[in-house]
């Protein structure tokens, strides 16, 4: 299979320690880290991938500098040649990196920023001259300001760069801290390569559908269903806290219990639509038992593990581990793995089966 996507975490936290937030370096495979470079997420920005450089020369070689490449100028070099960031929602664990550095590229290709726009209005709010300086804007003409804020209509294609597009669907990231009543709303991104059709489908912050005021997960399932493996074969999911957190304490995230309630959904649709192009019914109760090897194929990253004030080393091992249990016994039949900072992450290689930070592709 050719491969299509290569991906680096340069931070896959959720807080609430800055130098490990959500964002992701990503490019088509067939090019370089200095050409066709976009970013999920801007959480973790200039200063995070510095230092990761700097502890880690080998990752200098990775994005194509020699050795002795001074660390903070080729972090320099990579973030010059991001064109696009796609942001999923406006909180500042996903934004700061963007925010910060937004002044440090001017005269030089605007970026796009691109979101719903919800998102964008936020960011409107962010660079309206008072939080920060006025450094962005939806005006095309507008030369003064290095980024570019555009809109990203609901569950469509986009091209968002060359060869790459994304369509985008909301969720639900618990309530408005205004009104709870309401919806704080998110997103998910499948990205495609629009030569090899293969794509992965990216998840913002989201809470599960069974406490949601307004369930919006089961419509990504739907979508994602109809693409499973040929052309979708790797999920990146939030999981913000292990099994022992409380209903009522997860603010608009998942545990390990809603992360197998999400799963058997999705396997269910992937199984519905099977049926149904099989020109069989399934009935409700084997919908509740026929899930075996359902998401064979799958390859489920989980990212956005919160850092924890405890002697637990690495929460995100526990939380996969604790994710595992409960989704093996179901035998689901896909993939699951933690997503760690300075990884580059893929589905070809050895992740699989030894869950090192090794190359690999998508």
């Amino acid at each position: 299979m050719t491969p299509s996507f290569s991906i680096f975490a340069l931070g896959s936290g959720g807080g609430p320690l800055e130098t490990n937030l959500s964002s992701y370096l990503c490019k088509t495979y067939d090019t370089t880290w200095e050409g066709n470079v976009f970013a999920l997420e801007a959480g973790s920005g200039i200063g995070t991938l510095s230092h990761l450089l700097r502890d880690n020369v080998e990752l200098l070689s990775y994005f194509g500098f020699e050795a002795s490449m001074n660390s903070t100028l080729a972090a320099s070099r990579i973030f010059e040649a991001v064109g696009t960031y796609l942001v999923t929602h406006s909180h500042f664990d996903h934004i700061s990196g963007l925010v910060l550095s937004a002044g440090s590229f001017s005269g030089g290709k605007r970026k796009n920023i691109v979101a719903m726009n919800t998102v964008l209005e936020d960011l409107e709010t962010v660079f309206s001259g008072r939080l920060w300086p006025k450094l962005a804007s939806r005006r095309e003409d507008d030369e003064e300001t290095p980024y570019l804020l555009t809109i990203l209509q609901e569950d469509q294609y986009q091209q968002m760069c060359p060869d790459v597009s994304v369509r985008m669907m909301p969720l639900t990231h618990g309530g408005s801290f205004t009104d709870p009543k309401e919806p704080y709303e998110s997103s998910a991104f499948f990205v495609r390569h629009d030569v090899t059709k293969r794509q992965f489908l990216f998840f913002g912050d989201v809470e599960p559908d069974s406490l949601s005021v307004k369930p919006q997960t089961i419509a990504v399932w739907r979508a994602a269903a109809p693409l499973v493996p040929e052309q979708l074969s790797a999920i990146f999911l939030e999981c913000s806290w292990p099994s022992d957190r409380e209903d009522a304490l997860l603010f608009g995230h998942l545990s390990p219990k809603h992360v197998l309630h999400e799963l058997e959904a999705f396997a269910d649709e992937v199984l519905s639509l099977k049926a149904k192009q099989e020109g069989v019914m399934r009935s409700s109760k084997r919908q509740r038992t026929g899930r075996t090897g359902a998401l064979k194929g799958l390859t489920l990253y989980i990212i956005h593990c919160k850092a924890a004030f405890s002697d637990v080393n690495d929460p995100s091992l526990l939380i996969v581990h604790q994710i595992k249990t409960l989704v093996h016994k179901q035998e689901l039949g896909l993939e699951i793995t933690a997503v760690v900072q300075g990884m580059r992450i893929g589905e070809r290689l050895a992740l699989r089966e030894s869950q090192l930070t090794t190359a690999s592709e998508i």
